[in-house]
């Protein structure tokens, strides 16, 4: 009941107002009203409200309009072009029409374009019927006011439907209620004296103040002074008055003026409205992501770090305190590269620039920082590069994690894998590892030894598995003090031994291991209980050079040994 009689008092005073020369309304409001309703409402509801301004539309007409003989035809064309724009927009668009630019352009073509134009032809051609004025000039004073009507009114009244204007009010507090109310009224003063008078061409003036109210209160500003500027310039020209009097023609023509001046108007701010919204969505969103950033940042054991493409810092998380020592506001500025250890910057400074090159994927990699107090500690980074609206790279975002301890127990692990551990010297597996590099590497020449402990069962037999383990460990402090640094000796099993010599020829080979062998076997070796054991060794020595097989160097070294050992043991024999 209420939707009809509002609808009908629209219609009205549009008959009455803006009606020319007995043509059609220049300024038609009345279906932005039903037009909002029905895009709130699903079409299986539509009947009732459709049906209630259908009548108003009847009453309206008859009583203030056409007569009775046009009310039906009247009413039949409004409708209609409601139902038309109602569909196109609960089909392609949304609520509100401000939500993107492209939901304003749906809205735009469907109730501002769509409807009155699938209207305007049989509305000129009833009002030329009934009236006997021209067909064209009335179609497209149909299209251009039911076209501004709607685009102007319908924003206003969704707004007001869904209690967006209501909760706008709500949360606005006095001072802002009050600014608004003064700008909407400096909005209302201007269009009258722009509209009031003619001897100055002051249609600019209007779009100032407009522009301020978009600016400083959105979508609900744009409409509402759009709404203003609209009703009074309508009014007021439709009544003879404003600077399009200037123009030498008449009324009608004026009025035509007025609605592209509108409508340009109209299409000007709300794009702008619509563009404002996007962006204020976009910073609350912004803000809220910002704050749950800085929430886990400072909350979060690892580093967040922030960084310009040219490795620049922008931000550090507060966690660099507790990881690295350093304040994080006196890292602002500096180059993140200062902090790692300089054995790593070529290898943090090519992953730096391999994320840069694809900010698509997210890099990680390890290396070592130094803390404030000058120590270095292993770190992960996961990079990921931040791309701008402008697809241009614009910053890297890094998560870092202290690894040290990790680091440090992979070190153990890895010493620990490669150490026997009754002696500290390096396993066989190490050994291996060690003469492969050694011969991978190029040496020009070098030598292999291998020792063997002389009745090292008796021993055990004797004094026990622990007088043995001693024997053994006494055999790895005494071949240490003996070779050189830069030699390797290892336990490659039981009581048998080997020693890399790097870079010596076999004489000075055989030198070494002849002054290893009878060290040991001066050696009076603590057992426990009071005794003491001496031990004699047999050894084999081979020589190797570049790119030769290690298996087969230590073949030779292995029968040189045998033969040691079958020709009386404690003594060393060169291989052939």
């Amino acid at each position: 009941m209420l939707l009809g009689l509002l609808y009908f008092v629209a219609a009205a005073a549009a008959a009455r107002l803006t009606r020319l020369e007995g043509g059609v309304a220049c300024l038609w409001i009345a279906n932005a009203l039903l037009i909002a309703v029905l895009v709130l409402m699903r079409p299986q509801r539509w009947g009732a409200p459709v049906t209630a301004c259908g009548i108003a539309s009847l009453c309206a007409t008859g009583l203030f309009g056409f007569g009775w003989a046009g009310a039906v035809p009247f009413m039949t064309i409004n409708i209609g072009e409601v139902l038309i724009a109602a569909a196109l927009l609960q089909r392609f668009g949304r609520r509100d029409a401000f939500e993107s630019m492209r939901h304003l352009g749906v809205f735009v073509l469907a109730a501002g374009v769509a409807g009155p134009a699938a209207m305007a032809v049989p509305a000129g051609l009833v009002a030329k019927l009934l009236t006997g004025t021209a067909l064209w000039p009335n179609a497209v004073n149909y299209f251009l006011g039911h076209a501004l009507g709607a685009l102007t009114f319908t924003p206003l009244f969704t707004m007001i439907l869904v209690g967006d204007a209501r909760r706008w009010v709500s949360a606005a507090g006095g001072r802002r209620l009050l600014e608004g109310l003064v700008l909407l009224i400096a909005i209302a003063a201007v269009s009258y004296g722009v509209f009031a008078q003619h001897r100055l061409p002051l249609l600019f003036l209007p779009i100032l103040p407009i522009t301020l109210a978009t600016f400083r209160f959105g979508r609900l500003g744009a409409v509402a002074s759009l709404m203003i500027l609209t009703t009074i310039a309508g009014i007021l020209t439709a009544h003879g008055m404003g600077p399009l009097r200037l123009i030498d023609a008449s009324p009608i023509v004026h009025m035509r003026y007025l609605q592209f001046y509108l409508a340009a108007t109209v299409l000007t701010i709300l794009p702008v409205a619509a563009d404002l919204g996007r962006r204020d969505r976009l910073y609350r969103k912004l803000q809220e992501s910002e704050e749950r950033f800085r929430l886990i940042t400072e909350h979060a054991s690892d580093i967040v770090m922030t960084t310009l493409p040219d490795g620049t810092i922008g931000y550090v998380s507060p966690s660099i305190v507790q990881l690295g020592g350093y304040d994080p506001l006196k890292l602002v500025g500096r180059r993140a590269i200062d902090m790692i250890a300089p054995s790593d910057h070529e290898h943090v400074r090519a992953e730096f620039l391999r994320a840069l090159d694809a900010p698509e994927t997210t890099v990680a990699f390890e290396y070592r920082a130094v803390t404030a107090d000058g120590a270095e500690r292993w770190f992960e980074s996961n990079v990921r590069a931040m791309v701008g609206e402008d697809g241009v790279v614009d910053g890297v975002i890094s998560v870092i994690r202290d690894i040290d301890r990790r680091k440090t127990m992979e070190v153990e692990l890895a010493r620990a894998a490669a150490t026997d551990a009754l002696t500290g010297l390096a396993n066989r597996r190490a050994f291996a590892t060690a003469f492969d590099r050694c011969l991978n590497q190029g040496t020009a020449c070098g030598c292999v030894a291998v020792f063997d402990i002389d009745h090292f069962k008796r021993i055990n037999d004797r004094y026990g598995h622990d007088a043995g383990d001693r024997v053994i460990q006494a055999f790895a402090e005494i071949a240490l003090r003996h070779v050189r640094e830069e030699d390797m000796v290892a336990r490659l099993g039981g009581e048998e031994f080997g020693v890399i010599l790097p870079g010596v020829e076999p004489a000075q080979a055989q030198e070494i291991c002849e002054r290893l062998r009878r060290a040991l076997g001066a050696e009076a070796i603590e057992v426990g209980a009071g005794h003491t054991v001496s031990m004699t060794v047999s050894a084999g020595v081979a020589a190797f050079s570049a790119a030769q097989d290690r298996d087969a160097v230590m073949r030779a070294a292995d029968v040189a040994l045998y033969e040691a050992k079958g020709a009386g043991r404690d003594r060393l024999v060169l291989a052939a």
